[in-house]
């Protein structure tokens, strides 16, 4: 029986994954999945508590109809405010919670890329002033249109589905490099303090540490966009802030912060990329 939020949030990430993986759908799973089942270290992750599907065929209109409606048939809920998002009920010792799951579509488009993709129609109007159905969408997931080259990893998990009994699956899960990727722009927005932690996890208690330094390396050669985004983080300016997010985290996870080490992290992580802090370039 499950018995915390977090325990749900695994109960609705092995129910996603299974209608997939019995679907024969193109995903990823996105999001604060990565280094929190990726993260080995003595450092804890806080958890997630949604689940995000980057779909690979997302990007044409009604590809995903099929799919979302099998979603529905096993127990998902169409959200009304967002029309990107399924939703679940879980019951966590005699209360129900409801989680969340995300449907995304990568920017692979030839044009500039749309924000939503309608994929399946509702005959329900949003109100009495609207002429047009409601819709069930993907919405856009920036910079993510290769991450089906080479960024995944399979990863096993066994979970308690809704009716208390333990299974095992095996999905497809961003791995560290496209994590560090994923959040390389949002980790300065004010509402996603958490990134930067997550950014520091997958580097310091990385695995595949030299596997992750050699991915990005690649990637960067054929996009230079993101190597504008990674040198982007690698000022004096932008450390201190991302610092100062980071061990905001460690305090919430009641970690001591001992002796502050996310700037030598970094600064050791950007020397293996041979990136010049932007102070430096021209140098």
């Amino acid at each position: 029986m499950n018995e915390t939020i977090q325990d749900g949030a695994l109960s609705l990430l092995g129910e996603t994954t299974k209608i997939l993986n019995e679907n024969n759908v193109e995903y990823l799973i996105v999001g604060g999945w990565s280094p929190f089942l990726l993260n080995k270290g003595k450092l804890p992750h806080p958890g997630t508590k949604d689940v995000d599907i980057l779909f690979k065929s997302g990007t044409e209109t009604g590809k995903l109809k099929e799919i979302i409606d099998t979603f529905l048939k096993n127990g998902f809920t169409q959200s009304a405010k967002h029309p990107f998002q399924l939703l679940k009920v879980f019951e966590i010792k005699g209360y129900n919670f409801v989680y969340n799951v995300d449907l995304l579509h990568p920017d692979n488009q030839e044009k500039d890329p749309e924000l939503y993709i309608d994929h399946i129609d509702f005959p329900v109007k949003e109100s009495h002033t609207m002429r047009v159905d409601y819709k069930g969408k993907t919405i856009l997931l920036p910079k993510s249109d290769f991450f089906f080259n080479d960024f995944i990893t399979q990863y096993p998990l066994e979970y308690i589905n809704s009716n208390g009994e333990k299974e095992n699956i095996e999905f497809n899960l961003l791995n560290e490099a496209g994590l560090i990727l994923s959040k390389s722009k949002s980790v300065f927005e004010v509402k996603r303090t958490r990134d930067a932690y997550d950014i520091f996890l997958s580097i310091k208690q990385n695995k595949n540490y030299d596997k992750t330094i050699q991915q990005l390396k690649n990637i960067s050669e054929t996009n230079p966009q993101i190597t504008d985004a990674l040198q982007n983080i690698y000022t004096d300016e932008n450390l201190k802030k991302i610092d100062n997010n980071i061990y905001d985290w460690c305090s919430k996870l009641d970690v001591s912060e001992g002796r502050r080490e996310s700037l030598n992290v970094f600064e050791k992580f950007f020397k293996d990329l041979n990136i010049k802090k932007s102070s430096d370039r021209g140098k």
